[in-house]
């Protein structure tokens, strides 16, 4: 649970059944202002028991004094998320309950002072998602079943997934399975979303596709 151990899905809005508006999305830039690489970023939906997805992904880092853009997706004018990030060293920085208006980009820098809370013990499941449609992906977003948002595109500002390829990530597993939301959106802003339950039980890694008949 996030609150102990320590994700995404949006109200489904009837537009979202037509096509989904780049427009609706929001910015955050992340800053490592220490002199560490950042290994790890959450970025969970504030009324999600689950931190769910790392939004790095499997082999990327946030090295120092570099900066990285995510577009994110909420509900409302103004949404709660919370944020934990952990560095080379092993330290952390935990953020709850930090609100996301419309309208401005959102900057969160990490500082050497900020870092200095120790890290949750995680245990990883690696998923791979793969594009098996005709169309490349602009949009990935995967969260706990038990939000009301999506919340961060994990692909970033400028990744994609071209049909063939497929995208990693490192989710945290707790003791029993947790549901997750999946919606990918396409070069032609078509929407593509299922559910998925993530089980510890079958092992370190899991697989899901990305397939026409998921089209909304």
């Amino acid at each position: 649970m996030k609150k102990i151990f320590f994700g995404l899905l949006l109200v489904l809005i009837p537009v979202l059944l037509f096509s989904f508006d780049p427009g609706w999305l929001n910015n955050v830039i992340f800053f490592n202002g220490t002199s560490n690489d950042i290994e790890y970023i959450f970025m969970s939906p504030g009324d999600s028991d689950y931190w769910g997805p790392e939004i790095l992904n499997s082999e990327r880092v946030l090295e120092s004094r570099q900066d990285l853009g995510f577009y994110i997706l909420y509900p409302d004018e103004c949404n709660d998320f919370d944020i934990l990030a952990i560095d080379s060293n092993g330290d952390a920085l935990y953020i709850y309950d930090y609100t996301i208006c419309d309208g401005t980009e959102e900057t969160i820098a990490f500082s050497k002072r900020d870092m200095a809370d120790e890290q949750p013990y995680f245990d990883f499941i690696e998923l791979e998602i793969i594009n098996e449609i005709e169309t490349e992906i602009y949009y990935m977003f995967v969260s706990p079943a038990d939000s009301e948002m999506y919340g961060v595109d994990l692909l970033d500002e400028v990744t994609t997934i071209p049909p063939g390829d497929s995208l990693t990530l490192l989710v945290p597993i707790d003791e029993e399975a947790v549901d997750y939301d999946f919606m990918a959106v396409d070069e032609n802003n078509d929407t593509y979303s299922f559910s998925y339950s993530l089980d510890p039980e079958y092992g370190s890694s899991d697989e899901v596709a990305i397939e026409m008949s998921d089209l909304d």
